[in-house]
């Protein structure tokens, strides 16, 4: 891997002076201190009541106070046409967004004060880019439209722009610009910029390759995007170069050349500090944090990992090790590194995969017949008798997981079972931003289940859900 030269320790010092602002979460990287509580899920509901503390901490008594948010959740329902419709988080009446052909790919604005949402449809490559409040029709983009683009990469890149890992498109965090890949000319891909309050779209990338995965900076004042060289035979794409853009497209930095699959961006250390992993043909190695200023890197050699997140507000990546003579012989389990502490395990175990629920904090560790979330606070809870999670509350209080007989039942932050909410799978699961309520759908019929006794009842509001806007 090339990598532009330039000071360690600089990068090390922006990193640590980030982390003087952030509150220290305590145990969560010293499994000496980490509580565990192993609970044996039972068939009988527990009343909401045995399944909380007794007493609710001060932390608890405010986030239970905070007014809801304003927020939409965007749903579908299948009848003689589909209908594209908008579910309100605080009680205001159900809008109508227009038609839809059902099978579009969804990016969200997460800023409620620009409720901007973007629907691509592989039908007729069309982008529509919807305001949730506006009362204007919808933006209708065309993508993929250039005469010189062969049919076969049409089809490649109809596949890539479906990817959920690293999407094609993504809303800057102000929600009032869209950063979306396009063949407007020629054969190659570009990173296109939608601008919202001048309603036109601007080429960003100058790289004269094919460009793949845009990902905001926190700020919105950088847009990284990859660089490729074709695809492999399964569709993969081979990625020469990482490349940092100003949103205004004043100035475009070449950071690093790696020769892999895929560098998927984890998340960030700062407004110019990101983390990522390197996708090779073995596994995803090579951890390591790098800055859009000098293009420095600060590699944390953790050996083949699976499932890494990031957690910005710990400055720590987590990620599960398994033994190998490529790991040293690690034991297997959770782990945990940052630009400051060697690596440390967390939560020990043969397990099979690791999902980080961003809103919550929460890591959830899965093996068939067991689930292990690990806490902010360090604390784990171990819960015998499921296979793996659906969806996390925002406040990480109730969990929703699978259950190993083919049921799914919610789950308090102990532990201890509350309810079934179907005796079969889900298809789609969303929290309300104030963790009081969840929508989900089974065989395409819709059901809401409340705070505190969580019964499902039944909804003809929609057949199934795409994802929030304003939250």
């Amino acid at each position: 891997m090339k990598i532009k030269t330039a000071s360690m320790i600089n990068l090390i010092t922006i990193l640590l002076a980030a982390c003087v602002n952030i509150d220290p979460v305590q145990g969560a990287m010293n499994p000496t201190r980490i509580q565990v509580q192993v609970v044996e899920p039972t068939t009988e509901k527990v009343s909401p009541a045995a399944a909380q503390p007794a007493a609710p901490t001060a932390v608890q008594a405010v986030s239970s106070e905070k007014p809801a948010q304003d927020a939409w959740l965007i749903a579908l329902l299948q009848e003689d046409n589909t209908l594209l419709r908008g579910l309100s988080a605080t009680g205001q009446p159900l809008r109508e967004l227009g038609a839809a052909s059902g099978r579009e790919h969804f990016a969200g604005s997460s800023d409620p004060a620009h409720p901007w949402f973007s629907l691509y449809s592989p039908d007729d490559d069309s982008l529509n880019i919807i305001n949730v409040l506006a009362e204007s029709p919808a933006e209708l983009l065309v993508t993929l439209k250039s005469k010189e683009l062969p049919e076969e990469k049409r089809a490649l890149l109809k596949t890539e722009f479906l990817r959920t890992d690293q999407p094609a498109q993504v809303w800057s965090p102000d929600g009032t610009r869209l950063a979306y890949l396009d063949v407007p000319s020629g054969d190659k891909t570009r990173l296109m910029l939608f601008d919202t309050a001048t309603k036109t779209s601007t080429v960003l990338s100058q790289a004269t390759e094919d460009v793949v995965a845009p990902v905001w900076s926190p700020d919105g004042m950088w847009v990284l995007y990859q660089t490729i060289d074709g695809f492999t035979a399964q569709g993969l794409p081979q990625v020469t170069s990482m490349h940092a853009v100003r949103s205004n497209g004043s100035e475009d930095n070449l950071l690093y050349e790696p020769t892999s699959l895929r560098e998927t961006v984890l998340g960030w250390a700062g407004p110019e500090i990101f983390a990522v992993q390197t996708m090779m043909e073995r596994g995803n190695l090579d951890l390591r944090l790098v800055s859009i200023k000098d293009a420095s890197s600060l590699k944390m050699d953790v050996g083949l990992v699976k499932n890494a997140s990031w957690d910005a507000k710990m400055q720590s990546a987590f990620y599960l090790l398994t033994s190998s003579e490529t790991n040293n012989e690690q034991p297997s389990g959770v782990y945990t590194i940052s630009a400051t502490a060697p690596q440390a395990m967390v939560l020990p175990g043969k397990w099979e995969q690791l999902q980080y629920f961003t809103s919550s904090g929460v890591l959830a560790a899965s093996m068939p017949g067991e689930v292990g979330m690990i806490h902010p606070n360090g604390t784990i809870t171990s819960i015998k008798g499921v296979d793996s999670p659906i969806t996390i509350s925002p406040d990480g209080q109730f969990y929703v997981l699978n259950n190993t007989n083919g049921s799914v039942s919610i789950y308090g932050k102990e532990g201890a079972s509350i309810g079934q909410l179907s005796e079969k799978p889900l298809q789609e699961a969303f929290f309300t931003p104030d963790s009081q309520k969840i929508y989900f759908t089974v065989s395409s019929q819709l059901f809401i289940a409340s705070a505190p006794d969580w019964k499902p009842q039944p909804s003809t509001d929609a057949t199934s859900l795409l994802g929030w806007v304003g939250f």
